[in-house]
């Protein structure tokens, strides 16, 4: 249960802070000068915070099983516990997502002063 539910939790802690597995892996690798600051950010974007439709290879409708809840009830939640601080919305307050229900954070980096 818990190796299938991992991605839930990577994904929840995207939509209250913003980040979640890629940039925590990308930043041990900048500071240890594998990457640059610029290629970490790259790969933070191609892959932190997508919606986790499947994990370890299982649909999130098996994942959520254990759970009793359907996809529609799981990302109404997700919506509902999403900084929307830090994510773009409407003019009614309702959070933007690409097709595959991916959300856009209103500021990929963060800037240097």
């Amino acid at each position: 249960m818990d190796n299938h539910q991992t991605g839930i939790h990577d994904y929840f802690k995207f939509l209250k802070f913003g980040f979640s597995r890629a940039t925590d892996i990308a930043c041990l690798h900048v500071r240890r000068g594998r990457i640059t600051r610029q290629d970490a950010l790259e790969l933070i974007k191609l892959h932190d915070g997508k919606f986790p439709w499947t994990y370890l290879g299982k649909p999130l409708e098996k994942i959520l099983e254990p759970l009793d809840i359907t996809v529609e009830d799981f990302i109404k939640i997700c919506d509902r516990f999403t900084n929307k601080k830090i994510f773009l919305a409407d003019a009614r307050g309702n959070l933007l997502k690409d097709r595959l229900g991916n959300l856009k954070k209103i500021n990929d980096d963060n800037p240097r002063p």
